[in-house]
């Protein structure tokens, strides 16, 4: 099977799965809080190709009526008429930390809602594309202060131009996600911040930022 038909399909699958979903979702969405709804979705679109901006659009009208946020990774979604489009749609947009390829999408603070999301999937460049990596493997990076501090300055510029932002750690192996949403909060609000003891105990550089 050649590549695109391989991608082809992959595509494919995804939105049957993904029909699937809406099925189900819209079968219960009278029972969720439309205030706390927070739908994602887009990842798989591999480029801004026209099919892939019409499925977009599909998505948004069967979900309009919830707040959305849409995760690309490849860079031709980060461009001024598609920002236009989605901001016209109020549809927000994933600002996202990944290892970096030729067209991968670049770190930034874009923001097209009023809603700000930042989500940091680690820099695991060895096992980023790796066919036998697992979804620990390959997620598997423990952010530095020094790799974070440019995102606590993008997440203070996003939540100053939008109503509510979120930063979310997609590294989770063996907790790392979670060792550097406590750095993360520390160095937003400039001050010690509490923390589980057992996750301490397994981080030691934890002991700087927290109480």
């Amino acid at each position: 099977m050649s590549g695109t038909s391989r991608t082809v399909l992959h595509l494919l699958r995804r939105r049957i799965a993904w029909a699937r979903c809406c099925c189900n979702f819209r079968g219960r969405s009278r029972t969720l809080q439309r205030t706390s709804a927070l739908a994602r979705t887009g990842s798989f679109l591999a480029s801004t190709e026209a099919e892939n901006r019409d499925y977009l659009l599909g998505l948004h009208k069967r979900f309009s009526e919830y707040p959305l946020v849409i995760e690309v990774r490849h860079s031709s979604w980060i461009e001024d008429d598609v920002l236009d489009l989605f901001a016209e749609l109020g549809i927000g947009i994933c600002n996202i930390d990944q290892p970096l390829f030729h067209r991968s999408m670049q770190p930034g603070a874009h923001v097209t809602s009023k809603i700000g999301y930042i989500r940091l999937h680690g820099r695991n460049y060895k096992q980023w594309f790796s066919p036998k990596a697992t979804v620990r493997e390959r997620y598997d990076h423990l952010y530095s202060l020094d790799e974070l501090g440019p995102w606590v300055d993008r997440a203070k510029q996003i939540a100053g131009e939008t109503t509510d932002t979120y930063v979310v750690g997609n590294n989770h192996n063996f907790g790392k996600a979670a060792v550097n949403a406590v750095e993360l909060r520390a160095l937003i609000f400039g001050e010690p911040v509490k923390a589980p003891p057992l996750l301490i105990k397994a981080y030691p550089e934890l002991r700087p930022v927290t109480e």
